[in-house]
């Protein structure tokens, strides 16, 4: 559930406003007891010539290079997932750890011919957790985007974890190919290493969208390497609905080896950096 605002100040200035509550549709159970808007939540003053500051609990700039790069947007049982295409890393945060860092400064360009680029930094205040840099540079232009993302813990009970990622993308018009890499750094001092690669693709296909995609996670502890197949496709009934099966599965033996699943039901399109984000559905929204 998401409330949304955008107020024309005039002279090319705008003020934003974004806040989000999750919950689980089927149960009405929400899913933090923490904070009750675990989603977004946060103001922004944007110019178009300047760029646009934005203050509160928002996703950190190096979560959009991983979600624009996965063909399922994060989302059924054939994505890939921040937590795989980070590395294993998440983002410390005291509503929980994900992809969103609360009390956040950040800052976001113009478009520049398709050049756009974001930093943000995390202030974990009495939390202990530590500070949250991120950052991300990106080229979206014709058939090309091009991105590269960085994040960083400073300080606190996660200092020295983070991830970097790069990802390229080409639309040929019958397929979309998709490439991307990511190093993430966890556990104390983030000595622990893990590297993970992508290969992807969507493809127009009837009145809807072929996606597969397959990733590799080699960890410096075993126990953690894991690789997966993901195949779905959607249908388009309208702007806003589709309906959408999902296959996902590991493609070799792992310890966190799972039956491959089916899912399908209709869905909306919310979460910003994909195709087909944020869709509400009988499944929680993370």
């Amino acid at each position: 559930m998401a409330f949304r605002g955008n107020e024309d100040l005039g002279g090319g200035l705008a003020a934003q406003f974004q806040i989000e509550h999750r919950f689980n549709p089927d149960t009405g159970a929400v899913n933090s007891a923490n904070s009750f808007w675990n989603g977004r939540s946060y103001l922004q003053l944007t110019s178009k010539d300047v760029g646009a500051v934005y203050l509160g609990r928002e996703y950190t700039p190096a979560y959009f290079i991983q979600v624009k790069s996965d063909p399922f947007g994060n989302d059924g049982v054939g994505r890939a997932g921040s937590v795989a295409l980070w590395g294993n890393y998440q983002t410390p945060d005291a509503v929980g750890n994900g992809t969103r860092a609360s009390n956040s400064i950040g800052y976001k360009t113009p478009n520049f011919a398709g050049f756009t680029a974001s930093a943000a930094i995390g202030l974990s205040e009495t939390t202990g957790l530590g500070r949250v840099q991120s950052f991300n540079a990106e080229y979206a232009a014709g058939p090309i985007y091009a991105g590269v993302g960085f994040e960083q813990v400073k300080d606190g009970s996660n200092d020295g974890r983070g991830v970097t990622s790069i990802a390229l993308h080409y639309n040929f018009g019958v397929v979309k190919p998709i490439l991307y890499y990511a190093q993430g750094k966890t556990d104390a001092g983030g000595n622990t290493k893990a590297k993970v690669y992508m290969i992807a693709a969507t493809a127009p296909l009837g009145n809807g969208l072929l996606k597969a995609m397959y990733y590799d996670l080699d960890s410096d502890i075993d126990a953690r390497d894991r690789s997966k197949i993901g195949l779905g496709y959607n249908y388009t009934l309208s702007k806003r609905t589709n309906l959408y099966i999902d296959l996902g599965g590991p493609s070799r033996p792992t310890s966190r080896t799972t039956a491959p699943t089916r899912s399908a039901c209709a869905t909306r399109s919310d979460r910003p950096g994909s195709a087909r984000t944020g869709r509400h559905s009988t499944r929680s929204l993370r």
